[in-house]
């Protein structure tokens, strides 16, 4: 297992998918995350508990 941060490229259904089950949701829940082409998220903890896990950024485009 790795430790640190770690950068991910996907597609935009496995970061909706990996974004639902990051905050323990059903697979079938990712459908409600909209995900444009080119954005940024940043899934993390809630003050660096491992057992908290919470997406901290959904869809963000540079401007």
């Amino acid at each position: 297992m790795s430790e640190g941060d770690v950068i991910l490229f996907s597609h935009g259904h496995f970061g909706r998918v990996l974004g639902a089950r990051w905050i323990g949701m059903p697979i079938l829940e990712a459908r409600r995350f909209l995900l444009d082409p080119a954005t940024l998220c940043l899934l993390t903890y809630e003050k660096d508990r491992t057992d908290s896990p919470v997406i901290a950024l959904w869809n963000s485009a540079a401007e």
